[in-house]
């Protein structure tokens, strides 16, 4: 099974900005830039080798348009879903709802049940 940092790797080599998370999803690092450039090898290996962090990815153009849509709630995914599947690359579950990743130019919003950037 890989390890975190072959994951972290991974995402890297798919063109993500790769950051090092806590349990709470609170930067483990001063990330600012990170928004402008992704992290080299050395530095995820210092992050994930042998640490507890999660792995955050920093979304925006650094990471090649990515975007998420956090849906809050199942009813509400599945509203998203059927509006949108044509431009969703990846859903994950999360405790209450759905995250829906996109590529493109998302701008940031925040609607009731929905926030995204």
């Amino acid at each position: 099974m890989a390890g975190l940092y072959q994951w972290a790797d991974l995402y890297r080599s798919m063109g993500y900005s790769i950051i090092p998370i806590t349990s709470n999803k609170i930067p483990a690092i001063k990330w600012k830039q990170f928004q402008e450039r992704r992290p080299t090898r050395e530095e995820l290996a210092e992050w994930f080798i042998g640490s507890k962090y999660r792995i955050g990815i920093v979304t925006g153009s650094v990471s090649g348009g990515l975007y998420v849509v956090d849906c809050d709630s199942r009813e509400l995914a599945e509203r998203y879903y059927r509006k949108h599947r044509d431009s969703i690359t990846t859903m994950v579950r999360s405790r209450r709802g759905v995250h829906f990743y996109h590529r493109g130019s998302g701008a940031n919003f925040i609607r009731k049940g929905v926030d995204g950037r």
